[in-house]
């Protein structure tokens, strides 16, 4: 059977986001998308614990602290681009630190990106820096950048 554009569109929708990790105290909630870029990957970080409620997402880098613009992507969501202050900041690098489920919200997002991606968690884990086995993914041990840069 043959598939045409709309059908690829349809299934590529249904896998749009996959929420990482949410904090109701701190009122944020960070999602990735599986089809990012390998070596340009960021991940989305909203100023509220559901998607719903926000009204404003960061797309962050995860190499470095740079926000990553997306044409237009925010605005048809209704969520305006988010500058963290110094606060927001700390509490961004506090929620990465924070442990959820056996992983900090770091490791789980790399994990999850790279899942996204096809590299399973057990390889995920394999993927350590000085010499990532899966050059192509996230290592698992890769630092967080100082995001007071932003």
């Amino acid at each position: 059977m043959k598939v045409n554009s709309y059908q690829r569109l349809a299934e590529h929708d249904l896998y749009a986001m996959v929420t990482v990790a949410r904090d109701v105290q701190r009122k944020m909630l960070i999602e990735v998308n599986p089809d990012m870029h390998k070596g340009n990957a960021y991940l989305k970080l909203y100023n509220a614990a559901s998607k719903q409620k926000a009204s404003e997402v960061a797309r962050i880098s995860m190499y470095e602290p740079i926000y990553i613009e997306h044409a237009n992507v925010g605005r048809k969501a209704g969520k305006k681009d988010w500058i963290l202050n110094s606060k927001e900041k700390r509490e961004f690098i506090a929620f990465l630190n924070s442990v959820q489920n056996g992983y900090t919200v770091w490791q789980k997002t790399i994990i999850d990106i790279n899942k996204e991606l096809d590299l399973f968690e057990e390889d995920t884990m394999e993927n350590l820096l000085p010499n990532p086995k899966y050059p192509d993914y996230l290592p698992y041990n890769l630092p967080i950048p100082d995001y007071m840069k932003l």
